[in-house]
């Protein structure tokens, strides 16, 4: 593999500073078909009469001429889909849910990572993936725990937020709410390889620790990556990682910005939802 890539490919270093390097997993999760006392928090389809949110941004924009300067971004993002917690207060989805899971919080960090698998209550297992959102920016709550002094943002991991939402039930819309994202799923069968991980942007099973989320905006998708960690004063022992770019993440954005998939289950989840670190990517292009 090594000569492979000596061969045939030239390396490039990302300019732009260090950029925020963290995890992703595939989350195996109980849930049911129909709604029970357990089983009681929905995850929704995308409803047909909802536009996909590019043609929806679109149609937005040809309605704001180039003299109309009084139309600021906030009154455009209006037009878009309701936030997350409009949706949820006003039931918008009734008749679009595609299964319920016993754990709201369970629920919200699908919402992150994006896919799952769910185990439903005869032993038949479904996978549940990203199938398009409301359109609205995300925003970590992380920012919310700390910015009302419940949580400091160096301990916001992902085990540390669901163990504060277990000892305070009755905020935890107010947590959830802070990110007015909201995300669509569709269901598909579930590989009999479990080597295969969910589909990513690229259209392509993601591979447990060889597959990243990138910004598009500077590297294209299918693109070999090599994240390199930025060497800390306390430490030598910097991480590396070879990596295929398969797939994006709303809140991947800038040249240096990396998602890495972990894989599916719960100690990808440990992993990943204590990785964070800063670092730079090198790309492999074809010579």
């Amino acid at each position: 593999v090594r000569k492979f890539f000596q061969e045939n490919f030239r390396t490039y270093a990302i300019r732009g500073k260090s950029g925020l390097l963290t995890a992703y997993y595939e989350p195996v999760l109980r849930g049911s078909r129909k709604k029970t006392k357990k089983y009681f928090s929905p995850i929704f389809k995308r409803p047909s009469n909802f536009p996909p949110i590019n043609k929806l941004r679109n149609r937005t924009a040809e309605n704001v001429g180039p003299n109309s300067e009084e139309k600021t971004e906030a009154e455009m993002e209006t037009k878009l889909y309701p936030t997350r917690k409009q949706i949820i207060e006003n039931n918008l989805l009734k008749g679009n849910e595609l299964a319920y899971l016993e754990n709201s919080v369970e629920n919200f960090f699908l919402h992150i990572q994006g896919s799952g698998t769910i185990t439903l209550e005869r032993g038949e297992r479904i996978r549940v993936g990203y199938a398009g959102s409301n359109g609205r920016p995300y925003r970590s709550i992380a920012r919310w725990l700390d910015g009302n002094g419940e949580m400091p943002l160096h301990k916001a991991s992902m085990e540390n937020i669901k163990s504060w939402v277990r000892n305070n039930p009755k905020r935890s819309n107010d947590l959830f709410n802070y990110n007015p994202r909201f995300i669509f799923f569709q269901e598909s069968q579930v590989s009999k390889d479990p080597s295969e991980g969910p589909r990513g942007t690229l259209g392509v099973p993601l591979t447990a620790n060889h597959s990243i989320a990138v910004d598009v905006d500077f590297i294209k998708l299918g693109t070999p990556v090599m994240v390199i960690e930025e060497m800390q004063s306390k430490s030598n022992n910097a991480q590396s990682f070879f990596m295929m770019a398969q797939d994006t993440g709303s809140a991947i954005k800038g040249p240096n910005r990396g998602d890495l998939f972990f894989g599916t289950g719960f100690d990808a989840g440990r992993k990943a939802g204590s990785t964070k670190f800063r670092g730079t990517l090198i790309i492999f292009l074809p010579k």
